[in-house]
C-alpha cells in the first residue's frame, strides 16, 4: 500500500454531520427602522390678491382728487410728473418719464419756461501797439546821413589836452588845433595831424580820443570822422562844437606810470 503525503490525505471524517446550507444570495441594502422621513406635507398655493375696485364711490373720489390738487399746487408740475385723467373716470396714469437727450442735439426747453439770453462775448482789450522810440538827440547818424546835414565836410576841430601835464610828450593842458574834412580824414589821420602838433613827442599807439558829447571813446582807426558825426561845417550855420573843444585827448597809460 502506497503511502500518500499527509498534504495529499483526504480530510478526516467529522464526528458529526452539518445541516445542508441554502446557497448565498446577498441581501438588498435596506435602510433601518425608524430613519425614514414621513413626505412633506403639500406646500399651501399663496392667496390671490384681493382685486381693487378701481371704480370710488362720489365721496372718495372727490376727497382724492382734492388732495391731488394741493399736492400739484404746492409742488411745480414737470411733464415727468404731470399725469394723463382717464377717460373713464379711473385713477389717473403718471406720464412715463422724458427720454434722455441725445448727445450733441439742441436741448428742448419745455413751454412755458422763459428762453435763457446767452449774453454776447465780451471783446478782449488789446494793449496800445508800442509806440516807436524818439530817437536820443546824441544818436549816431549813418556817415552819409551826417554828410547830407553838413554844408561842407571841412571844418577845423579842437581837442582838449589832459589836464595833468605829461612834459615828455609835450601835454601842458594846451588846446590843440586840427583842419579835418570829415568824408575824408579817418581817425588814423586824426592821430597823425595831432602827432605832428606835438612835435612828434607822443606815440600815436598811446592816444586816446574820446567824445566830449557822448562821453564814448573812438575806437576804429580805419573809420572816417564822418562815421562818428564828428567834423564839418552845418547848413543851419556853426560849425562842430561851437568854439568848444569836440575831443578829449586821454593818454593810454599802463600801471599808471608814464
Amino acid at each position: 500500500q502506497v503511502q500518500l503525503p499527509y498534504y495529499n490525505k483526504p480530510p478526516p471524517a467529522l464526528p458529526y454531520a452539518l445541516p445542508p446550507q441554502p446557497p448565498f444570495q446577498p441581501n438588498p441594502i435596506q435602510p433601518p427602522q425608524g430613519s425614514v422621513l414621513p413626505p412633506a406635507p403639500p406646500v399651501p398655493l399663496p392667496a390671490p390678491p384681493p382685486t381693487k375696485t378701481l371704480e370710488l364711490d362720489a365721496s372718495n373720489k372727490r376727497q382724492k382728487l382734492e388732495a391731488d390738487a394741493s399736492i400739484s399746487a404746492a409742488q411745480p408740475t414737470t411733464p415727468a410728473a404731470e399725469a394723463i385723467p382717464a377717460g373713464d373716470g379711473s385713477i389717473p396714469v403718471p406720464v412715463p418719464p422724458p427720454v434722455p437727450p441725445v448727445p450733441g442735439a439742441p436741448a428742448v426747453i419745455p413751454p412755458g419756461l422763459p428762453v435763457p439770453t446767452i449774453p454776447a462775448p465780451i471783446a478782449p482789450v488789446l494793449p496800445p501797439a508800442p509806440t516807436s522810440p524818439v530817437p536820443a538827440t546824441n544818436a549816431l547818424l549813418p556817415a552819409d546821413g551826417y554828410l547830407a546835414t553838413l554844408s561842407s565836410p571841412t571844418s577845423t576841430i579842437k581837442i582838449a589836452a589832459p589836464s595833468e601835464d605829461y612834459p615828455q610828450w609835450k601835454l601842458l593842458q594846451q588846446t590843440l588845433e586840427c583842419t579835418v574834412d570829415a568824408s575824408n580824414t579817418s581817425l588814423k589821420d586824426l592821430k597823425q595831424l595831432i602827432y605832428q602838433d606835438l612835435e612828434k613827442k607822443m606815440p600815436m599807439n598811446k592816444m586816446q580820443l574820446k567824445c566830449r558829447k557822448r562821453g564814448v571813446f573812438l575806437k576804429t582807426d580805419s573809420d572816417l570822422l564822418a562815421a562818428y558825426n564828428i567834423g564839418g561845417e552845418r547848413k543851419e550855420g556853426g560849425g562842430e562844437g561851437d568854439g568848444e573843444p569836440v575831443l578829449d585827448l586821454v593818454p593810454k597809460m599802463r600801471g599808471k606810470r608814464r
